[in-house]
Parts: C-alpha cells; structure tokens; sequence
C-alpha cells in the first residue's frame, strides 16, 4: 500500500511513468502531513506554562488531528485505487450489446467513485484546515509556523482534491449527482479561502 512506503519510495512511484498515484493522493498527503503538524503543535501547547487554559482543547485537537491523519493516509491509497478502477472499466469486454451495457454501467460507477473519494479528502482536509486556524490562534506562539505551514497544506489538500472531484464530472451521465457535486465543491472552496485567509493574516500579523 502506498501508506506504507516511507517518502523516498512514494517520491519514487509519484514520479515513474505510472499514471499512479496521481495528484488526488499528492493531495491527500498533504492533508495527512498539515494533521500531523497540528498533533505537534498541540503536543508543544500541552502542559506549557501559560497555556493552562488550552490545556483541554490541545489534548481534544490532538485526538482529533491523529485520526484525521490516518484517514488522510488511508485517502492516498483509496484515491488511486479509484484511478484504477476506472482503467478497469475501460479494459472491459465490448464484443456484443450486453458487453456493452455492462461495460457502460461499470465506466460510469467508476466515474462517479472517482469523484466521490477526492470529495471525501475535501472534507477531511476542510476539518483539517479548521484545527489548523485553531491551534494557529490557540497554540504556543513558538509553533505559530507551523500551524501556519499546516494551514497552507491543507488548503492544498482541498484545492488539489477539487481538480481531482470535477475532472470526472464531465464523463457522469447522472446530471443531478453532477449538479450537486459541483456545488458542494464550490462551497467548501469558499470556506476553505475563508478560513486560510485568516490563518495567513492572523501568523503575518504576529512577527
């Protein structure tokens, strides 16, 4: 699994010739390193004199950027298992009429998976983003970069997630689910510049 491979190797497989991973896993990565940087800062706040009174809400945020990492993981590889799965589709029999149905249904089941699992990495990237501005405004001021940098990493998440949603829009045929999608990409788009932009002012702002 590519979760496994430590950075060389996964550097190594982005770069072959392969068409996977792609981009959609870049993505999800980067949402999994923005998590884990948030687990340090909250692990540089916990315990710290002066921060008592964040003390609860680090040791929360942690426990919560822990699992968001994981998942985050667990995301580069469901990406571009859902890559694959659309070749599969393509690869298969057309000889007759039936042939035909089946291979139709299963591109399009496909298409669909393929957008619904980098939708699945905005959302996890947009709870991410948000723990992000939290410790950025709650965490100890030595690590203000970093929460900075956890920020920036998860809006890249986000935003390399999205190319990866509406690049398989145009081949969906359900024009609702295309409609839908859409939407909701735009709207967590929105939230997602929202919240990095106060990440940025508020990290400028303090040197």
């Amino acid at each position: 699994m590519l979760k496994d491979l430590n950075l060389s190797q996964f550097n190594a497989e982005i770069s072959s010739v392969e068409p996977i991973p792609g981009g959609g896993s870049v993505a999800a990565y980067s949402g999994s390193m923005a998590a884990s940087l948030i687990v340090m800062v909250a692990r540089l706040t916990y315990g710290k004199s002066g921060y008592e009174d964040v003390w609860d809400d680090m040791e929360d945020i942690r426990e919560q950027a822990e699992k968001l990492a994981g998942r985050m993981l667990e995301l580069v590889d469901e990406d571009a298992a859902a890559y694959a799965q659309v070749v599969e589709a393509f690869r298969m029999p057309k000889e007759d009429e039936v042939d035909k149905v089946i291979r139709a249904d299963a591109i399009q089941k496909a298409f669909r998976h393929a957008a619904e699992v980098p939708m699945a990495t905005m959302r996890a990237a947009m709870e991410v983003l948000r723990l992000a501005a939290m410790v950025a405004h709650k965490g100890n001021r030595n690590t203000l970069t970093d929460a900075g940098v956890a920020g920036l990493m998860a809006r890249s998440a986000v935003m390399g997630a999205r190319f990866n949603v509406l690049v398989n829009l145009p081949s969906i045929k359900d024009e609702s689910f295309v409609i839908e999608t859409r939407d909701r990409v735009s709207r967590v788009c929105h939230d997602a510049e929202d919240i990095f932009s106060h990440i940025v002012v508020h990290v400028e702002s303090s040197f």
